[in-house]
């Protein structure tokens, strides 16, 4: 056990670096990008995260429909619980990079295509959930 502290001790001067971060671009760019409730930036955008899972991601452009939707980062092997540890204190930097990309969908500007979009999603709406 003496040993096993004495190269931990030893490496810890040496630790590389653990980043994590998600790439969030869109179709067109110069969208503004918020992840759970926090305004992060404009696309394309690099967001560092602390946690892995699911995020509720909201971007938005003026004249585009806005894309609100969750998004999930997936924890690389290496920074599962048990070897993270190998990880943080390895004299090497360690990246996970999620990328997401987002198309947005212009709006018409068509008052009757906008009233005929309504009534789909409210008949979509009503529809009662999926059963067996």
């Amino acid at each position: 056990m003496r040993q096993l502290t004495a190269i931990v001790l030893a490496c810890l001067p040496f630790a590389g670096c653990v980043e994590r971060t998600v790439s969030i671009t869109s179709d067109p760019p110069g969208a503004r990008v918020w992840m759970n409730d926090r305004e992060v930036g404009t696309t394309p955008c690099i967001v560092g995260i602390n946690d892995y899972g699911t995020y509720d991601v909201r971007i938005v452009k003026e004249g585009y429909a806005a894309d609100w939707n969750g998004r999930s980062v997936d924890m690389p092997l290496w920074d599962a619980p048990g070897p993270d540890l190998v990880g943080e204190i390895l004299p090497v930097d360690l990246r996970s990079r999620s990328e997401w990309h987002v198309t947005l969908v212009p709006l018409s500007k068509d008052e009757a295509a906008l009233i005929e979009r309504a009534r789909a999603a409210k008949v979509e709406a009503t529809k009662p959930p999926f059963t067996k």
